[in-house]
């Protein structure tokens, strides 16, 4: 033990030097700028949105770099055209990742095209990409190893507003006509669920393919059966054509109308005659401060509001790819995905626009505190599958040939349910951790009351390590600790009962984290029952995996180089990150943040120094 004490102290003597070492570079120094990619349709048929949601996009990086940028530098927009193509699409996005260097890559709009750029361009390269505009539900259950993100509402919420729509209008019966694609199918369908859901009939969804000619034979097949109204699901200029035929043939003269045909350029072409008094619904800002703010600062930059949706949201997925950046010190895609539900949803210091500025939120996060950022578009909350969990739904007239906000409806998501937290699917090696944030999302008024939470995994393989209940969900009794008891009636199921919150705390509580620790033979690996479809390697590494309930981290805590193991050196090279003396990109800080703060710190250089020559046992979130 003697010897073990003299290398300890040889260590610490060490690591004090490097700390106390003068001139010592700054954390910053040496980082490349913040390059993010903006992936847009410049050219298609959405062409339009191009220009405005670029706009947005140079505002915040205008606004971030009026106070300091990021890492010492400005951040870059650098810019890719879709062509509202998803082939063009993914080309670009492995132009913008591997000759341009981004570290983000803001878009797409098109569903189908940031389904394309997820599967074949940002996932497969470790890369986040954020989109301000793809709404289809699609996007919620791609398996994307937590690296698509959307700052606008899924058409989940679009959807069933439309229907509630429809059904309030006074039709009874409705048919659909479509973009054959992730977009248009989805919004259809829910459309559909809802509208069915009321009472009323839903008489045909007919899918079409862009870029037609004539829509004739669609058209007959959607109106055969005279419906009441036709929903036009599509993108403007297939619209143009096919509405002009409905109307010049006859078949149908009443039409509901979505974002993607809200289309000033629509009226223009079928004749605002045709078209006055019919109705339409879109994503929309929530009605805020910050979104006033947004506006009038979007208004000085170009000398009018923004003609189309999603510029607040594109404007927001910017701010928080910089922010996110300037939060874990490094340009890495990984490091800035693991900080945006951090800096993004509550607990934090409200900062935004309208609470203190970019300015004051950069210093919140400078001086390590963390903020709930208050978005132009919203409050930008994700959850697990990286969907904002609340927003709104604009209603629209046409009227006078004009279009017209009739009024904003507020939309939220309601949280899982607390009785089943079984959580995601894959494997954790013996000496391994995996460790998982429960949530508890939406609560509504008057506020939690006593739950139950039973978690599934298969305790011969899987021991519970650690229970962190947190101060935040305002708990007056908890009786959950890692006695847990298994139930008899399921044998992979263990029951952690109990709990109780203090009456009164609404909104998105964060719970507790419960970490696990892989048992069984030496190079195996153990089942642990979460409910996501899968996992990768966990041997000396750090995967997330998103859930419903948060993210759960699975490797070898303290390995900070992805050997397979904590050792000396992972310590050395914990506190040459600290202390500026190498790119703390280039260490797996997700692990080597042993004592789970949130960082890396000096604390973790010594746990797992002290953890290597035996003075401790073993390390998990909670050590000191």
């Amino acid at each position: 033990m003697r010897c073990k004490s003299i290398v300890l102290a040889l260590v610490l003597a060490a690591l004090s030097a490097a700390f106390l070492s003068p001139g010592t570079p700054s954390r910053s120094e040496g980082q490349p700028a913040l390059r993010i990619g903006l992936l847009l349709p410049f050219s298609g048929d959405l062409a339009l949105f191009g220009p405005p949601l670029q706009n947005a996009a140079n505002l915040a990086a205008k606004h971030v770099n009026e106070h300091g940028g990021v890492l010492g530098g400005d951040v870059q927009i650098v810019v890719g055209d879709s062509a509202t193509s998803p082939e063009v699409g993914v080309q670009e996005a492995l132009r913008l990742i591997t000759q341009e260097g981004v570290s983000v890559i803001v878009g797409e709009l098109a569903s189908g095209v940031s389904l394309a750029v997820a599967e074949n361009a940002t996932v497969p390269n470790g890369v986040l990409q954020v989109s301000p505009a793809s709404t289809s539900p699609a996007l919620t259950s791609v398996v994307d190893n937590d690296l698509l993100f959307r700052t606008c509402l899924s058409d989940a919420a679009q959807g069933k507003v439309l229907g509630d729509l429809a059904w309030e209008l006074g039709y009874q019966a409705a048919s659909t006509l479509y973009l054959n694609n992730p977009y248009g199918q989805g919004l259809s369908d829910m459309f559909a669920a809802r509208f069915t859901e009321l009472g009323g009939q839903v008489l045909a969804a007919v899918p079409h393919e862009q870029d037609q000619a004539s829509y004739l034979p669609q058209l007959e097949q959607a109106t055969a059966s005279d419906p009441d109204v036709l929903a036009a699901i599509s993108y403007p200029q297939d619209a143009i054509t096919y509405l002009n035929e409905a109307i010049g043939n006859d078949l149908i003269d009443e039409f509901l109308f979505v974002d993607g045909t809200k289309s000033q350029g629509i009226i223009d072409a079928v004749g605002a005659d045709h078209l006055n008094g019919m109705y339409g619904v879109a994503p929309a800002a929530a009605e805020s401060a910050a979104g006033d703010a947004f506006d009038a600062a979007y208004e000085a930059e170009y000398g009018a509001p923004p003609p189309l949706p999603y510029a607040k949201e594109t404007y927001d997925a910017v701010v928080l790819a910089a922010f996110a950046a300037e939060a874990v010190g490094s340009t890495d895609s990984g490091e800035i995905r693991n900080a945006l539900r951090r800096l993004a949803n509550p607990p934090g210091e409200p900062a935004g626009l309208a609470d203190g500025g970019i300015g004051h939120a950069l210093d919140l996060i400078r001086a390590t505190q963390d903020i709930d950022y208050r978005g132009a578009s919203g409050m930008v909350d994700f959850d697990g599958k990286g969907d904002v969990t609340s927003g709104a739904i604009e209603i629209w007239r046409i009227e006078e040939g004009q279009i017209v906000t009739v009024r904003i409806e507020p939309v939220a998501y309601a949280g899982a349910p607390l009785s089943t937290a079984g959580i995601g699917s894959g494997v954790v090696a013996p000496g391994h951790n995996a460790t998982v944030p429960l949530e508890a999302l939406d609560v509504p008024s008057p506020g939690l009351g006593a739950f139950t939470i039973d978690i599934a995994y298969d305790p011969t393989v899987v021991s519970p390590l650690s229970y962190v209940a947190d101060p935040g969900a305002l708990f007056d009794s908890l009786t959950c600790n890692l006695g847990f008891e298994q139930d008899g009636s399921n044998p992979d199921v263990v029951r952690c009962g109990g709990f109780r919150a203090s009456a009164g705390a609404t909104g998105d509580l964060s719970l507790a984290d419960i970490t696990f620790g892989g048992i069984g033979a030496s190079g195996s690996e153990s089942p642990l029952a979460l409910n996501v479809v899968e996992l990768a390697d966990t041997l000396g590494q750090a995967i997330p995996i998103t859930t419903e309930y948060g993210t759960i981290t699975v490797g070898a805590l303290g390995d900070a180089n992805g050997d397979g193991q904590a050792s000396m050196v992972d310590a050395m090279l914990v506190a040459q990150c600290v202390v500026g003396l190498i790119d703390c990109g280039s260490i797996d800080q997700n692990m080597a943040d042993v004592n789970c703060s949130g960082g890396v710190s000096m604390v973790d250089a010594m746990l797992v120094a002290q953890y290597v020559v035996g003075l401790i046992p073993e390390f998990s979130c909670g050590s000191p």
